[in-house]
């Protein structure tokens, strides 16, 4: 009997160039597929007021199940996924990129954690090759589970989650996310927290307005500052970075910012993706633009909590015999007896004064040019919708991206601090 395989992805914001040398040719590769497939994702997942997703995370628990696939199965998730590596390399370039990622740090720099899980019923048996990639490759626990309970099995899955993001998702699964064919469960927490390099004054946050995707004017709490930032901007948009506290064995990363100089656009995403669809410059191609700017700041705060369901969006886009019974993850199981039941995330992004707290269930030293000291600051006055990411300055892979279009509906619960 066909099995059901449960994909969990989680994600976590908090508060407050080129590539590394020692990065290979292919782990190059995979950054630019996983961005490639980002901005897809993205594109086609956003809705609502304020989007936000984590495509790192999404990516890494897929990734997982994709190493188990075979056949028509895998053919469709490296379309979907956008992986243009072979499947036998891509587990050597994703460990060579977490190790990057998670580089030893000091206390004194940001707060990154990236934690895989594979859950496996106490009556299935998983080949021993695929726990040994899961455990190598993805830098995975291994732990046996009883779904067969799953009220404990929610209790014990809940607790790895709210571990590996700080207690900012605490309640994750219910016990009927858990199906009775529910054999196997892959996951995936990211956890980023850490100071700005330039915090904000917290007594110059005041209330002013914002004009939402609605044309209706809100007052908000905003934060201010002026001060040297990597900036770049053209006739139609700004682009701004806010990098956090790192260390020089760190990676480099930064809350990037576009704001569109048109203060009403129907769908800011869509701007900043047709630009693109109509160029060969990448995206995150314009990070080479920055300029080392004074530039003078108002930005609103702003903290969410989002809950997406995937299973139709991979549908919809071609992944459909991973969730048929006709599946093939016998790289998994020796046996076609699985299939990828559902897929869903849940992210919460925290953005202040201070710095960053995010979370998700995600070289060549970086050279600004200057500008001339007697220019005034530049007006970036972001009062109107915009589209966000979190990215590596260093290698531009991308950790998460959302849309800030009506920050007074900012969730300011009992969130870590």
């Amino acid at each position: 009997m066909k099995r059901a395989l449960l994909i969990v992805l989680v994600f976590l914001f908090g508060a407050c160039g080129s590539l590394e040398s020692t990065l290979s040719k292919n782990t190059e590769t995979l950054i630019n597929d996983l961005n490639q497939a980002a901005f897809l994702e993205f594109y086609l997942i956003k809705k609502g007021h304020n989007p936000l997703v984590s495509p790192y995370s999404i990516q890494s628990s897929l990734l997982m199940a994709y190493m188990g696939a075979r056949g028509q199965t895998a053919k469709e998730m490296a379309q979907v996924l956008s992986m243009t590596l072979p499947q036998e390399q891509l587990g050597d370039s994703f460990s060579q990129l977490t190790d990057y990622l998670l580089a030893p740090k000091s206390e004194q720099g940001y707060k990154l954690k990236i934690g895989n899980g594979m859950w496996i019923d106490d009556n299935l048996t998983v080949l021993s090759t695929y726990k040994k990639t899961v455990a190598d490759d993805f830098n995975g626990d291994v732990q046996q589970i009883d779904f067969g309970a799953p009220t404990t099995a929610v209790e014990t899955i809940n607790a790895w989650v709210s571990e590996e993001t700080d207690n900012a998702i605490n309640h994750f699964l219910s016990p009927q996310d858990i199906n009775p064919s529910t054999v196997l469960l892959l996951t995936n927490g990211l956890l980023l927290k850490g100071p700005w390099a330039s915090p904000f004054n917290s007594k110059l946050t005041e209330s002013k307005p914002f004009l939402t995707s609605k044309n209706v004017s809100l007052d908000v709490p905003t934060m201010h500052q002026i001060g040297m930032f990597p900036y770049y901007e053209d006739d139609n948009f700004q682009i701004l970075a806010l990098p956090l506290l790192s260390e020089n064995n760190q990676a480099e990363l930064a809350m990037l910012i576009f704001l569109p100089k048109q203060t009403l656009l129907t769908d800011v995403f869509d701007f900043f993706y047709a630009k693109q669809q109509q160029s060969p410059e990448n995206f995150l191609d314009l990070i080479n633009k920055f300029e080392n700017t004074q530039v003078n700041i108002s930005l609103p705060k702003f903290a969410f909590n989002k809950r997406s369901f995937l299973k139709n969006f991979f549908l919809s886009i071609g992944m459909k015999d991973a969730f048929s019974r006709s599946a093939d993850f016998s790289g998994i199981t020796g046996s076609k007896n699985i299939y990828i039941s559902n897929a869903f995330h849940e992210s919460f992004l925290k953005i202040d004064e201070g710095g960053i707290f995010a979370a998700a269930a995600s070289g060549v030293q970086f050279n600004l040019k200057s500008a001339l000291p007697d220019q005034p600051p530049r007006p970036f006055n972001a009062n109107h919708p915009f589209f966000y990411c979190i990215a590596d300055l260093k290698t531009k892979l991308l950790l998460f991206m959302g849309v800030l279009n009506d920050p007074s509906l900012s969730d300011n619960g009992d969130k870590p601090q």
